[in-house]
């Protein structure tokens, strides 16, 4: 990993990638999935959460954990508060955030195959619509 601020690395699960979080600018968004091939090269840089010009804070305080669905998607988690927790679905393909679940039960699980999530008292945001972050 490239940067001495790299956290929660995660091996796929065909070994061939890592994932890990990066720190982002303050004001621009919570941080950065990056991942990288074995060798070191960057193969995405995806914002978490990205902030526009002149947008509030709100949603995620932090990225707490970092996982594998599968060979293209990737799930960041973080709490919202002491009891909520928000997970995002990034496609790797895609570039994209593809799914998003907030969970009052300490957060969301996936099936091996990350077809399917468990919610605890929780329920499944319909689209994604939360871009800020908590200050």
């Amino acid at each position: 990993m490239a940067s001495s601020r790299a956290r929660l690395p995660a091996w796929s699960r065909d070994g061939s990638r890592i994932a890990y979080i990066d720190d982002a600018d303050p004001g621009s968004a919570l941080a950065w999935l990056v991942v990288i091939d074995p060798q070191g090269r960057a193969l995405s840089r995806l914002p978490i959460k990205p902030l526009a010009v002149g947008e509030g804070c709100s949603g995620m305080r932090f990225v707490e954990s970092l996982e594998w669905l599968g060979s293209d998607r990737v799930v960041a988690s973080g709490s919202l508060n002491p009891s909520s927790t928000e997970s995002l679905v990034f496609d790797l393909g895609r570039n994209a955030v593809v799914a998003e679940y907030v969970d009052d039960g300490r957060g969301a699980s996936f099936s091996p195959d990350g077809r399917h999530v468990l919610l605890v008292e929780g329920a499944r945001i319909s689209q994604v619509r939360t871009r800020a972050r908590r200050c």
